[in-house]
């Protein structure tokens, strides 16, 4: 296979890191080579999410550049049912 785990990881940092140059006033950011151990060390306890975590806990991060944006009760419902199925 032309992919393999550094590739795929890679690629998800692309966007990752995309998003926070959003939410950074369009801050530069290096994409980091995972074949690299001080990389990977780099990340190791990255925890910063814009996700809903399964237990309810809240994002850490904004989910868009509009950054006072909360989702209304019923997506939240939504999304709560979603998890569950």
């Amino acid at each position: 296979h032309p992919y393999d785990i550094y590739s795929a990881v890679t690629m998800a940092s692309v966007a990752i890191l995309a998003h926070r140059s959003i939410l950074n006033g369009n801050a530069s950011y290096d994409i980091p080579d995972f074949h690299l151990e001080e990389c990977r060390k780099l990340y190791a306890n990255d925890r910063q999410t814009p996700f809903w975590g399964s237990d309810g806990s809240a994002p850490n991060i904004p989910c868009c550049s509009k950054t006072d944006y909360k989702p209304t009760e019923e997506q939240l419902k939504n999304f709560n049912e979603a998890l569950k199925r």
